[in-house]
């Protein structure tokens, strides 16, 4: 069922324009697929985008939380960011 859920929110981004990344995010024991929504033609990679997003949370949760309980998820591992 979870399985199906997933699915219909992820058509329902697509559909409204939205690019997945090609990783997942553990952020406080919850699995997240990122996506963005690109309104201009400017080339940013995975690494970037998620450098600029871990300073966000950074500034607002502080960096010992994040890094505590917020990791990168490539290619089926863990990486803490």
């Amino acid at each position: 069922m979870e399985n199906k859920i997933r699915e219909k929110r992820v058509r329902f981004w697509k559909n409204l324009g939205f690019e997945f990344l090609d990783i997942d995010l553990k952020m406080f024991h919850v699995i997240y697929s990122p996506c963005i929504l690109k309104i201009k033609d400017i080339e940013l990679d995975c690494d970037e985008i998620m450098k600029y997003a871990f300073e966000l949370y950074d500034a607002l949760l502080g960096e010992k939380r994040v890094r505590k309980n917020c990791m990168i998820m490539k290619d089926s591992g863990f990486f803490v960011k």
